[in-house]
């Protein structure tokens, strides 16, 4: 079997096994699944060609979906984690260019040897300040803590925890 033969198979199973995580199937249920797809389209591709073998089985979502019944729904935590990710990521972007900007102003006034506060529209609370001399340049924020909550928040409604409440 060649290479591209086993990434094809590789492929096809990562994403069976991205579907049935996404329903809830549990992680021993899912390495058995996986090891017996392994086997089928390894000896379906000697037969047919991997592209072949691939192609002939149902697609990942609606086998997982079809694995994943009768079971209890449970919480998608790797959902959650990678929203609360990329929410954390576009708050911290968020700040960094708000403080820039802050910055940008401070720079533009051409305001020399003083601390110059204020706050930044989403930053609720928050406290910018810069000074500037001619040797130097600071700027800090502070009271930004809430801005935390914001992906635990995000990260949480997409995992969906109170499905352990559940009993169906």
């Amino acid at each position: 079997m060649s290479i591209l033969d086993s990434m094809r198979i590789e492929s096809a199973i990562q994403r069976l096994d991205f579907w049935m995580e996404y329903y809830g199937v549990p992680r021993a249920r899912r390495r058995v699944e996986r090891k017996e797809l392994r086997a089928v389209l390894r000896s379906s591709a000697a037969e047919l060609g991997s592209s072949n073998a691939v192609e002939q089985i149902d697609h990942p979502r609606m086998l997982a979906r079809a694995m994943a019944e009768g079971r209890g729904r449970r919480p998608r935590w790797v959902a959650g984690t990678y929203a609360a990710l990329a929410v954390l990521v576009i708050v911290s972007w968020s700040l960094m260019l708000s403080t820039f900007a802050f910055a940008d102003g401070v720079f533009a006034s051409e305001v020399r040897d003083r601390e110059v506060a204020g706050s930044v529209f989403p930053w609720i609370g928050s406290r910018f300040t810069a000074e500037v001399t001619d040797t130097a340049f600071s700027v800090s924020v502070a009271g930004v803590a809430w801005a935390i909550l914001l992906p635990v928040v995000v990260g949480l409604i997409v995992a969906r925890p109170w499905r352990l409440l559940s009993s169906s």
